[in-house]
């Protein structure tokens, strides 16, 4: 899957009410079926977005504007640590809880006085 900026990630699952990702690196880093047969490359297509790897794209598909999302949040960078924390991982699976994160300032309580 290719990520895009991690915030737009985050408000897309906070939206659909989201608290966990679970990523399985069978998929976000399949290599068994040929290019264009991995569901990472589908995805690719679906969102008008060149293939990895050697070969050839379809006509009118453009190179991504951003990483892919597995990969970048595996690394740990600032960005994706802000918003993710890994709370599982094992051979297969890696499973980072979104950050629920306060906008503005806190709520007043019934007295007035802020909580």
């Amino acid at each position: 899957m290719r990520g895009g900026p991690p915030r737009r990630c985050t408000r897309c699952c906070g939206a659909l009410g989201t608290d966990f990702v679970i990523l399985e690196d069978s998929i976000c880093f399949e290599r068994r079926h040929r290019r264009g047969c991995r569901l990472r490359d589908l995805l690719d297509v679906a969102n008008g977005h060149m293939m990895d790897g050697p070969g050839e794209n379809e006509a009118g598909l453009q190179p991504a504007g951003h990483p892919r999302f597995c990969e970048e949040i595996r690394r740990g960078l600032p960005a994706y640590a802000a918003l993710f924390t890994r709370v599982f991982q094992n051979k297969t699976f890696h499973v980072y809880r979104l950050q629920k994160h306060v906008a503005g300032p806190p709520a007043p309580s019934p007295s007035g006085q802020a909580r």
